[in-house]
């Protein structure tokens, strides 16, 4: 009677669940074909010369591919349950295991490569230092040290001295007034969104010219806080992938009822 009792309600859950899950795949399989037969989406693309086109066709592929593995595993779910199947069921719990070993993986990996990849960062901000054209560059480097040290109100990768090796600070063209650190190191209490220094914060930020004022300046480097941002979307994403493996545990759970039902049922 309990395990009766448990495969009615293993069966339901694998059913809706598995249904949604196989509408999803359905729906990834849908949109990708689209994109593949109706190229004309690509002439925009191309015409404004904003996105590479192989980066947007490799994603197209890997929703087609998701969506097949979707459409796939929500089936043998949803059919197998709702007949009963044991083949079916026996199949899509070997899918499902599969997934879960593969999810076991990835957080393995990223935990492995946790200290490779701090130290690429560090590297990569190292090297595009080289490249920052000053405040008002409008490259894509200057750009992106504006917005972050404004952003993370730090300076540099580690702090603000890493800015004595760059080339822009011996640069006069485009460091005219022989700055030790760019003007987004300061601190904008005003108009920090829209990146405006006012007179007084750039006299105040530059005062000291050796040793700067960290009321004024925001001397701590970049790195640690841009990491620490990184650390609480991982563990975010880790929270999510937890609850999600557990809820994987109970549909495999429920499939194990069912097949254990259908043997007792012969």
């Amino acid at each position: 009677m309990a395990v009766e009792g448990c495969a009615k309600l293993a069966k339901l859950l694998l059913f809706i669940v598995n249904f949604v899950i196989f509408l999803a795949g359905a729906a990834c399989i849908g949109i990708a074909v689209y994109f593949l037969v109706d190229t004309s989406y690509t002439e925009v693309i191309v015409y404004l010369e904003a996105i590479d086109f192989t980066l947007i066709d490799n994603l197209v592929y890997v929703i087609l591919g998701i969506g097949a593995f979707l459409f796939v595993i929500g089936f043998l779910g949803c059919y197998g349950a709702m007949k009963e199947n044991k083949c079916l069921l026996v199949l899509y719990s070997v899918l499902l295991l599969v997934l879960l070993l593969g999810q076991v993986g990835i957080v393995a990996v990223a935990f492995v490569a946790r200290s490779w990849a701090m130290n690429q960062l560090s590297y990569l901000m190292d090297d595009a230092m080289d490249g920052y054209e000053g405040y008002n560059g409008n490259d894509t480097v200057s750009t992106m040290w504006n917005i972050l040290q404004v952003s993370y109100e730090c300076c540099g990768v580690n702090n603000y001295t890493d800015w004595d090796t760059a080339t822009w600070q011996s640069d006069l063209s485009m460091n005219p007034d022989s700055y030790l650190w760019p003007e987004t190191c300061c601190v904008m209490d005003s108009n920090v969104d829209s990146f405006s220094i006012t007179t007084d914060e750039l006299t105040n930020c530059y005062a000291d010219r050796i040793e700067p004022d960290t009321e004024y300046v925001n001397y701590e480097g970049c790195l640690t806080k841009l990491l620490d941002t990184i650390e609480t979307y991982l563990l975010m994403a880790g929270g999510i992938m937890l609850g999600i493996v557990v809820f994987q545990f109970i549909l495999l759970a429920s499939a194990c009822c069912i097949i254990h039902k259908a043997d007792d049922d012969k």
